[in-house]
């Protein structure tokens, strides 16, 4: 019972990460497009801030003790440029 609770919150996870890529790669766009040098830095900010998280999921995954807790597709995903 708890490894299926695990199993399920690790897809939840890793589908709002996705999500929450999408977005900021969505908002760094748009801000390429039509914004300011001050929303371009804060959306850079928010870029850096997954770019780190994403690094760290990553790493986690890759430790015995840590992996058995992050969804194994985070391999898979790509930093934001």
């Amino acid at each position: 019972m708890i490894h299926m609770t695990s199993v399920i919150m690790q897809s939840y996870n890793y589908n709002g990460f996705i999500v929450r890529k999408n977005s900021i790669q969505q908002t760094l766009e748009e801000s390429r497009k039509s914004g300011s040098d001050l929303e371009r830095a804060a959306v850079l900010q928010n870029v850096i801030d997954f770019n780190t998280s994403l690094a760290n999921k990553q790493y986690n995954n890759s430790n015995w003790f840590f992996g058995t807790y992050i969804d194994d597709r985070i391999d898979s995903v790509k930093p934001i440029k």
